[in-house]
This record gives structure tokens, sequence and C-alpha cells, in this order.
């Protein structure tokens, strides 16, 4: 038990630094967006380690986060322009 306590300190206090560092180097707007891929990654890994099938609406929903990942980040990095302009 104590195994699987250490290998969730070690993976939250990674998650935690490597954000950080996303916060530093490209800044927060972008950085901020990185959250919103935590469901396309659980189902990557659900299929690829557990043997989950995937249906066709994960599909949509993976096109749909990466879609409005891209679109904030570009909106971020003043590409498509500001909302308030």
């Amino acid at each position: 038990m104590l195994e699987g306590l250490d290998l969730a300190m070690v993976a939250s206090i990674g998650a935690y630094l490597v954000y950080g560092r996303f916060v530093e180097v490209i800044g927060a707007a972008k950085a901020s967006t990185s959250m919103y891929l935590v469901p396309v990654y659980a189902l990557a890994m659900g299929a690829l380690f557990l043997n989950e099938g995937l249906l066709p609406y994960h599909f949509v929903a993976i096109v749909l986060v990466l879609g409005g990942v891209g679109t904030a980040t570009l909106e971020a990095s003043g590409f498509l322009g500001s909302a308030s302009s």
C-alpha cells in the first residue's frame, strides 16, 4: 500500500513542477489549457494499459477538447485576436 502512496506522491509533485515550468515558459494563459487535456490522457492510458474500448463518442470528445485547446492557445498568443477587441 505504501508503494501506491509513494507513486501517487511522486506523480503529483512531478506534475506540479512541470506545470510550474509551463507557466514560467509559455505563460499562464496557455499553460492553463493543458488541464483540459487530462481526460484525453486518461482515455489514452485506459485504452493502452487497461484495454478499455473506445467508442465513437470518445473520439468526438477528443476532437472537441483538442479544438478548444487549440483555439484558446491561438487566442492567447494573439493569432486570432482578442475577444475584447
